[in-house]
């Protein structure tokens, strides 16, 4: 599974692509912020968007919302992924269109699990 993972956090990014590619064996793309991350989804068209509810230039909410635009991209699961439970993320991404929300420190089986569903439901 091509998986586009959007985090500015450098060691969560990292974290993340190296924990889906080893133990999932997919392929990650990562971006920095909601303008590369919108970049990348189009470059690379992957089956699932992952991003962070916060980021330098957006909201993962407004990447979300921007994605659901746009007639190619519209189509693909995404997940918003935040540290906080109840707050401005959740609300966002909600608002946004988002196909899942999940917190972090992110359960690896739950989000497997969750991507597989998402994908298999598109």
């Amino acid at each position: 599974m091509k998986i586009l993972y959007i985090e500015d956090n450098k060691t969560q990014r990292d974290i993340m692509k190296r924990m889906l590619e080893i133990l999932g064996g997919h392929q990650v793309v990562v971006a920095e912020d909601g303008g590369e991350g919108l970049k990348k989804a189009a470059d690379s068209m992957p089956d699932i968007i992952m991003t962070d509810s916060r980021l330098p230039d957006m909201t993962g909410g407004d990447v979300i919302n921007e994605i659901k635009k746009n007639p190619a991209l519209s189509n693909i699961p995404t997940i918003v992924l935040s540290a906080n439970l109840m707050g401005e993320g959740k609300q966002s991404a909600v608002q946004s269109g988002a196909d899942a929300f999940l917190t972090k420190p992110v359960d690896y089986e739950k989000l497997t699990s969750l991507m597989k569903e998402l994908v298999k439901n598109k």
